[in-house]
């Protein structure tokens, strides 16, 4: 028996919409049933995860890949999210949550549309990596850790990113600058300042 609190009823123009469980009903001012079809009630973060468990799979291995589709697509890791890939890979939250805080490259706060990440290892400090450091601060006006308030540049520190043989390095969302000084620092953020 269906209960008045199980139907939802909602009216369009040319008919009238009944909601049941998962299920939809269109009727037409005839009476008639006009079609038939499932409720698909996903939001776009809801998408994206179940896309990235179908491509990858939804066991515990598969966090990581998926961690990062939905980095590459939304830009960064909500708490929603974790939770929503946590509900999908059926594990614990604070495994999702442990392994994004993990990773430098899996960001879980929102960042600028440029994100400068400058190399912090011992090479590039004995390289510049200071005078570099101090270059983009005194330019975008904003420390490590940061975005700066137009929302275009967050910049962070991260260890190495493979280039030491041509450090100083830095990382621009996914470009690679190397053999920095100040002055080519600059140019290149007023290149990314014009975007």
């Amino acid at each position: 028996m269906i209960t008045s609190s199980e139907l939802k009823w909602c009216q369009a123009p040319a008919a009238f919409a009944v909601y049941l469980n998962d299920y939809s009903i269109i009727i037409n001012y005839q009476n008639q049933i006009h079609f038939f079809q499932p409720i698909v009630s996903m939001n776009p973060i809801q998408e994206i995860i179940s896309e990235l468990a179908d491509q990858y799979g939804r066991r515990r291995e598969n966090l990581l890949p998926i961690l990062q589709g939905v980095v590459e697509k939304e830009k960064y890791l909500s708490d929603y999210s974790m939770i929503e890939i946590a509900r999908e890979l059926d594990i614990p939250s604070a495994e999702v949550f442990g392994t994004a805080t993990f990773y430098s490259f899996l960001d879980y706060k929102r960042k600028g549309k440029f994100i400068i990440r400058l190399c912090k290892t011992i090479t590039c400090s004995m390289k510049g990596k200071n005078q570099i450091l101090l270059a983009i601060e005194n330019m975008l006006k904003i420390g490590v850790g940061e975005t700066s308030s137009d929302k275009k540049f967050s910049l962070l520190e991260t260890n190495c990113l493979g280039w030491c043989h041509k450090a100083p390095a830095m990382l621009i969302n996914d470009e690679i600058y190397t053999e920095l000084t100040p002055e080519k620092v600059r140019e290149i953020l007023s290149d990314y300042m014009k975007k």
